[in-house]
């Protein structure tokens, strides 16, 4: 009887675990978002799935969750991505411009304000992505030109 407890529970964490590789769940996508959301200091109110697809794009298993949800900034936000120059730009020895940089990755003059308790609805979608060791996922808006990245 001890063997068989023993084998039940190993066949049990087996198939726990190969389920856990099955589609991301709308907490895992709520999570995501909520990662995402941390460098403008804004909390998710509420997260509502609208539909999800599964597709392979170039043989890479991807997970597509639509969502909407209800964020809150509770002590505003005022975060701009500006260009600053980091140095001259020179071709033999001579100054022929400036080397600018933004101070935020893949940011090309981005700005968002919002007041302190400033409330906001968005629409957009997680995409996950199937490795060896789960899903990942990345949170986009749906903005004027498309998906912008979280």
């Amino acid at each position: 009887m001890k063997y068989f407890n023993r084998l039940v529970l190993i066949v049990s964490v087996i198939f726990f675990s190969a389920c856990s590789f099955g589609k991301p769940s709308e907490g895992e996508a709520k999570d995501v978002l909520k990662k995402s959301l941390t460098r403008y200091d804004a909390k998710v109110l509420s997260f509502t799935k609208l539909n999800g697809k599964e597709y392979k794009i170039h043989g890479q298993d991807v997970y597509e969750l639509q969502f909407s949800a209800n964020i809150v900034y509770p002590k505003g936000v005022n975060t701009q991505c500006l260009r600053k120059n980091i140095g001259d730009v020179k071709v033999n020895g001579k100054v022929i411009g400036k080397n600018w940089m933004a101070n935020e990755a893949n940011c090309m003059f981005v700005s968002i304000v919002r007041d302190v308790g400033a409330k906001e609805n968005i629409k957009g979608v997680v995409l996950f992505e199937k490795t060896d060791n789960g899903w990942i996922g990345k949170a986009y808006k749906k903005g004027l030109f498309g998906l912008d990245k979280i």
